[in-house]
């Protein structure tokens, strides 16, 4: 009799443990995984870093931001000394700054590099002077995925301040 109850309450557990949030499920298409089974580069869509996300990772200071064209005046990605920021999927990623690669302002560098992507943000033409303040010119953002192939690339503005 007790092995009897026991077996409807193991089902439920076990029906309970294999099952996922709605809300952290990733619906993927079915052109999406031909893609990556092909080898092809996915590509991906950036968001604008909010004050939220600001606050929640202390990203105060001293940054270059990049706001693409047609995107409004929210920056999708931040670079400061030592690290860069993109918004990929509501997620804020981290990304070492590449020190040996060319500078833009204030000591930010072009190039980051993550664990499953890299970006470069590059100017496009000459980098103005600038010793204080805040100072804005055109530019581009490159997103390469883990094999190097390009998965954003869009072009706008750099708006790098001192602080």
């Amino acid at each position: 009799m007790r092995g009897i109850m026991m077996l409807p309450l193991a089902v439920l557990l076990l029906s309970a443990c294999g099952e996922e949030p709605k809300d952290k499920r990733q619906t993927i298409d079915s052109k999406t995984v031909d893609k990556a089974l092909a080898g092809q580069a996915i590509p991906i869509e950036l968001e604008p870093i909010r004050l939220p996300d600001i606050e929640k990772h202390q990203l105060y200071g001293t940054s270059c931001a990049f706001a693409p064209e047609g995107g409004g005046v929210g920056a999708v990605a931040i670079a400061m000394e030592d690290a860069g920021y993109l918004k990929i999927r509501k997620e804020v990623r981290r990304f070492a700054s590449d020190k040996g690669s060319a500078k833009l302002l204030f000591g930010t560098h072009v190039e980051h590099d993550g664990l499953a992507n890299s970006f470069d943000l590059e100017p496009v033409g000459p980098v103005p002077e600038a010793e204080l303040g805040s100072v804005t010119f055109p530019g581009r953002i490159t997103v390469r995925d883990d094999h190097e192939r390009v998965v954003y690339q869009r072009s706008g503005e750099i708006q790098c301040n001192r602080q």
